[in-house]
């Protein structure tokens, strides 16, 4: 059937459960031909938004495209890493899940700044060349470990998204680490206005967070599963999901 729930005769954390769910979810994403891709587009919430944004605005104002990619299997979710990034400059990274921790995260959490550092001087030409970039963007990166334990690891670009709490800030938090955020910069001229709201640093971070700064770069990532994840929180992550999955798996 497609509702979750608590196993029998057993109990699986939660937590333990999301690690697979994601990635059978991450599989369910691949597609073989227009058809599923189709199927796909039609099914996701997300993509419903989008649309109905598009149409309110009308076509004039509101590019639209679909964007096809060649499926990569490096890309999973703990590799992924959320960057701020303000006038081309790095301004802070997060793990991009905010759920779960990931222990090859916690061990080689300076080789990942050092890979999305480099990642972001190959791409800063480009970068700046867009509007939006040139001030501020959020930009998601993957990054890769080398073939052996001495090789490089790579970061690169999976998508770009506007500069602003409309995107989410996953370890961070927009009002109390706003000025961090922005690098310091007054970017939208409300920055006096936000801290005397929420006075930066006034959200602490959570216990089961680990923040530092590594190369010069506010780092943050999970060294312990968030707390308080349980049954319901994961049966609010399996509909949507269950909506994407092709009947033939859900007939099993």
């Amino acid at each position: 059937g497609g509702r979750a729930g608590p196993p029998e005769g057993g109990r699986a954390e939660a937590c333990d459960v999301l690690r697979r769910f994601n990635a059978v979810c991450y599989g369910l994403l691949r597609v073989a031909s227009p058809e599923e891709a189709v199927r796909l587009l039609l099914g996701s919430s997300r993509v419903m938004q989008d649309v109905s944004r598009a149409l309110d605005k009308g076509r004039a104002q509101w590019g639209m495209s679909v964007v096809a990619r060649r499926w990569d299997a490096d890309v999973v979710l703990e590799r992924e890493f959320r960057a701020f990034v303000v006038g081309g400059a790095l301004t802070a990274i997060s793990q991009y899940d905010d759920q779960l921790a990931y222990p090859v995260v916690v061990r080689h959490r300076e080789r990942i700044v050092a890979a999305i550092l480099q990642g972001l001087e190959e791409a800063r030409p480009r970068l700046l060349g867009l509007a939006c970039a040139a001030r501020g963007v959020v930009v998601d990166f993957v990054v890769v470990p080398g073939g052996d334990a001495a090789g490089p690891w790579r970061a690169r670009i999976v998508e770009l998204n506007p500069f602003g709490p409309f995107t989410g800030a996953s370890l961070f938090h927009w009002s109390s680490d706003r000025r961090l955020l922005q690098g310091g910069r007054d970017l939208y001229g409300d920055l006096a206005e936000c801290e005397r709201e929420t006075p930066a640093g006034s959200v602490p971070v959570p216990p089961h967070v680990h923040a530092e700064t590594i190369l010069g770069v506010p780092f943050r990532c999970n060294a312990g599963d968030k707390p308080g994840f349980d049954w319901d929180h994961l049966i609010a992550f399996w509909e949507d999901y269950v909506r994407l999955a092709p009947s033939s798996l859900l007939d099993r």
